[in-house]
Formats: C-alpha cells, structure tokens, sequence
C-alpha cells in the first residue's frame, strides 16, 4: 500500500454542499468542520475519482474491475486492494495559525474563506416571482490537502485518474467547481 498525498486548488469558486441550508442565511451552505473550516468530505471526493477512474476504464479498455477498487455501493468493507481515503483540509498550518488568534469565532473563520452568491430563477426573459436564491461557496485560490492508501498495482491508474477530475462540487452550470488535482511529492 502507498500513500498518495493529494492537493485540490480551486480554480474557481466552489461549492461543497453540506446538503443543508440556514435558516433566514444561504438555501445552499457549504460544508465546514466544529471550527469552520470549509473541508471536502472523504466520501465526496471517493465518488468523483471514482466515475474519472470508470471513464479511464471505460475509454482505455482496461481491464481492471472497478468494484476492487472503490468497493460497491453501500458496502464497507476495507481490504488490501481497496482505497482508502481521508477528508480533505486546508493546511494544518493555516489551521493552527488562525485558532492562535484571540476571540475568533467559527463564523469569522468560514466567512475568511467563503462568500455569497446570489442569484435567480429565469423564465421566458424575465424573473421567476420568488426564485430569490443564496449560496454560500469557497472562493477560487484555496487549497485543500488530503490523503488516498492506495495498493501499489493501482498507483498507475489512480494516479490517472486524479488529473482526471476537473470539477467538484455543486452549481458546475453557473462557473463554479473548476479545480486542479495533483499529487503532492514530499
């Protein structure tokens, strides 16, 4: 097994969903941890690799099952040909040095790396009544690290497939989600 260190920079301003909306804020809020930091889900970023993995797969011709890899849908079960993946963070060293600051709240903390978008629903040329819509996205620039354990005969491929993804995230038809994926070297 090998530990690929993974990088994800956003090139425009991103959307990773938390599925949940604020009451009187934003219908569409961004997914943060206890402290609010912003962090893309292990899960979420399994299932994007793995549908560039399957075009890989699909487009090459090869033969490798996808399922040994990624496991089946709602299985669990970990065993030595799978990956493994760790949520992805913003630097431990940002982490550290914006917790060092007097007083600063969790809101303060997410509001340092988002902002808000707002937009409306068109129908025929004008302004759909009551389509007045918030969402709450991660600007364009940071960068996110995590980890994929990953068994040496499916570096090649995985390796492949993580310059693959182009897009995270949510609201890819109004700009945003565009990012760059790279394998970090220590």
């Amino acid at each position: 097994m090998k530990k690929i260190k993974v990088r994800i920079k956003l090139i425009s301003n991103t959307v990773f969903g938390s599925g949940k909306s604020v009451p009187g804020g934003e219908d569409i809020a961004v997914l943060t941890d206890n402290e609010g930091f912003p962090y893309l889900k292990a899960s979420t970023f399994k299932g994007i690799l793995r549908e560039a993995v399957k075009n890989i797969i699909d487009w090459t011709g090869d033969e490798t099952d996808i399922n040994e890899l990624f496991g089946r849908s709602g299985e669990y079960a970990v065993d030595e040909n799978r990956l493994i993946f760790s949520d992805f963070t913003v630097h431990e060293g940002i982490k550290k040095a914006m917790l060092s600051q007097d007083g600063i709240s969790r809101d303060k903390i997410t509001d340092c790396f988002t902002g808000i978008y707002t937009f409306t629903g068109i129908e025929d040329g004008i302004v759909d009544e009551g389509s007045l819509r918030s969402c709450r996205y991660i600007e364009k620039g940071n960068i996110f690290y995590g980890e994929i354990i990953c068994p040496e005969k499916h570096r090649e491929l995985t390796e492949k497939g993580l310059r693959a993804v182009k897009y995270i995230g949510t609201m890819k038809t109004r700009g945003f989600g565009r990012v760059r994926v790279e394998e970090v070297q220590e």
